[in-house]
């Protein structure tokens, strides 16, 4: 076997790794919230967003990452 193939012995691998991706995006959330406190005075509604649409693109790369490889497993 590959050692590529070699990563995805068991399938809680895949589910972790999309887990973390996931709370990565937790992270992402947190840090936008803070941003946008720190350096916009008025943050308007696409400002406001900013924190829902960084943690809804690391769940879609989650939810991407564990349909790609669930098959590896």
């Amino acid at each position: 076997s590959s050692a590529a193939s070699d990563v995805y012995k068991r399938q809680d691998t895949v589910v972790n790794d999309s887990l973390g991706i996931a709370f990565l995006g937790f992270i992402g959330y947190l840090a936008s919230t803070v941003a946008v406190k720190q350096f916009v005075a008025e943050p308007g509604p696409v400002a406001g967003s900013i924190k829902y649409i960084v943690l809804l693109a690391f769940v879609a790369m989650a939810v991407v990452y564990w349909n790609t490889n669930k098959k590896h497993a």
